[in-house]
């Protein structure tokens, strides 16, 4: 059961990857069917104490809603609140989930630079998709929760 939903949560992000860089917009159908796996992977590790950091995935979620959704689109803000959800099953709190976030805008740097796609101020010169970065930040700590 829990294979199906990690499953369905990796495919909705590999979807909505693909229809950002296509169209930079995602349909909204993607977050609620991949927060529902996650809510259900939550449940089913209840009994593992992962309830400690519930209160940790709400301020997350509270900061990327009402600050970050500024910075970078609702499809970006709604990713980050599902990568909180899905890491909190596996007994991560807020630290992962930053660090989660520093890792894609990492990726999302090092890309653009090597693009020389910076301008002086730090700013793109040309907007990129930023989902394909933040599912690459989860498949690096899913892959770093397997192997640790």
């Amino acid at each position: 059961m829990k294979l199906c939903l990690w499953v369905v949560v990796i495919l909705c992000f590999l979807a909505a990857t693909v229809q950002d860089i296509r169209t930079k917009t995602v349909v909204n159908l993607l977050w609620v069917i991949s927060g529902m796996a996650g809510l259900l992977l939550n449940l089913l590790n209840f009994s593992t104490g992962v309830e400690g950091h519930v209160g940790e995935v709400i301020f997350f979620c509270g900061v990327q809603l009402l600050l970050f959704s500024r910075f970078y689109g609702k499809a970006d803000v709604y990713a980050f609140c599902v990568c909180a959800i899905v890491l909190h099953s596996l007994g991560d709190g807020l630290k992962e989930y930053l660090v989660l976030s520093l890792l894609a805008i990492g990726y999302l740097a090092l890309v653009q630079i090597c693009r020389r796609n910076v301008r002086k101020d730090g700013n793109l010169k040309v907007p990129v998709a930023f989902l394909p970065y933040i599912t690459l930040a989860l498949l690096t700590s899913l892959c770093y929760h397997i192997m640790c």
